[in-house]
């Protein structure tokens, strides 16, 4: 038997104070934007890159309120959730533009350390660090 499989693990740094709203329906919806990054070593250079990859976060319902009031810009945490593929239309001055967005849907959210609590960002050691070379490798494509 065959099983599909949508989730996503992110640790990172919460990008702005999370936003709050309500549907029309009473639906509570919690959005935020979520920084990860990634650390290399430029292998032609010596030189060390940290590549930062931005994520749209969403969240539905009591988990939605609890989040707002849990979590803050700065704040370091782990997001268990999934990937959504979603479309849209967008006006742009007199023409409608069709847009497309990815979020990650969560349904867990650990805090890990505030952002006051968090120590000053140390140089990453070199198990922390991956040659361009090595980043290239493991990708399918």
């Amino acid at each position: 038997m065959s099983r599909d499989l949508n989730k996503v693990m992110l640790i990172g740094r919460v990008g702005n104070n999370p936003v709050y709203d309500v549907t029309s329906s009473g639906f509570g919806i919690c959005r935020f934007r979520l920084a990860t990054n990634m650390i290399y070593r430029n292998s032609s250079t010596d030189a060390i890159i940290t590549r930062t990859e931005w994520h749209r976060v969403v969240s539905f319902n009591t988990n939605a309120e609890s989040i707002y009031n849990l979590l803050k810009q700065g704040d370091l945490i782990y997001v268990e959730g999934r990937i959504h593929y979603g479309r849209y239309n967008k006006k742009l001055g007199a023409e409608t533009a069709f847009m497309k967005s990815v979020d990650i849907i969560i349904n867990g959210v650990s805090l890990l350390k505030r952002k006051a609590d968090c120590d000053p960002i140390e140089e990453p050691s070199e198990l922390d660090i991956i040659t361009e070379d090595e980043e290239d490798e493991d990708l399918p494509f």
